[in-house]
């Protein structure tokens, strides 16, 4: 295993026992997806492409 996963799953696991909410959230993994996307429709489309979160 990976020395940087295995520290994510490690402070997941760490967060899960603490009763805390895990970091990054799932918010902010959607608004990365969101970037993502709009990178991709940029690349293809030679336009700025708007963030849709």
């Amino acid at each position: 295993m990976q020395p940087t996963y295995a520290a994510a799953l490690a402070a997941f696991v760490a967060s899960l026992d603490g009763g805390t909410a895990p970091t990054p959230s799932l918010e902010d993994g959607l608004k990365a997806q969101a970037i993502a996307e709009a990178a991709v429709l940029s690349l293809r489309s030679g336009r700025m492409e708007p963030i849709k979160y």
